[in-house]
């Protein structure tokens, strides 16, 4: 009922917005929501395996890939955008972004396959192959460039964000392109500044 809801939300072109509220749709700039609708729409048809709901949300899932294409920059990744909120002092390419929109490529290929559209998921197959190489890399390079043993939160802060990384691999499972040292780093970073706070 929900996606049912807010999925006719999204724009024209593809653009799915943050939120919705009584005022309507919040169209600040973040790029994790497109992704999200297609993952929503994927794991409620998992869920579900209701042929009818997925033909209902194919188009939603259509236009959302060719906006997460259309994004994309020379660098394969997602432009700057305030992400989670954690950006609105500065916009950034965000890395939870990227994840997002990760999960959303590759379910998108999963749900062309169960509707046995082989063109459309050949041609999303590649495009979330080269989107995950890109953003791995990105990924190692700003790690480089600042000397980090974890897993930073964009290119341009090089952050500590261990909540989006959890969320990589625990809710969007798309972590293996991250180096394992520098995930266990980040949360044993996580964990001994929490016991820290907790001591006082």
């Amino acid at each position: 009922e929900f996606v049912r809801w807010y999925a006719p939300y999204q724009r024209a072109d593809g653009f799915v917005p943050c939120c919705v509220d009584s005022n309507g749709p919040d169209w600040l700039v973040e790029h994790d929501s497109h992704g999200q609708l297609i993952a929503a729409i994927a794991d409620c048809y998992r869920f579900s395996a209701d042929a009818r709901f997925l033909d209902q949300c194919w188009p939603f899932v259509v236009k959302a890939v060719g906006c997460i294409e259309g994004l994309i920059e020379a660098d394969g990744l997602l432009p700057v955008s305030v992400s989670h909120e954690g950006y609105l002092a500065q916009p950034v390419h965000s890395y939870w972004d990227d994840f997002c929109a990760l999960r959303g490529l590759r379910d998108a290929v999963d749900l062309a396959h169960m509707i046995e559209d082989r063109d459309a998921a050949a041609r999303w197959g590649g495009v979330a192959e080269r989107f995950a190489i890109a953003l791995f890399g990105s990924i190692e390079r700003t790690r480089a460039a600042h000397n980090l043993d974890f897993i930073p939160g964009s290119v341009e802060w090089a952050d500590f964000d261990p909540t989006a990384t959890a969320n990589a691999i625990a809710f969007l499972d798309v972590a293996e392109g991250l180096d394992r040292k520098a995930v266990e780093h980040t949360f044993d970073k996580y964990l001994s500044d929490w016991r820290r706070k907790r001591a006082g």
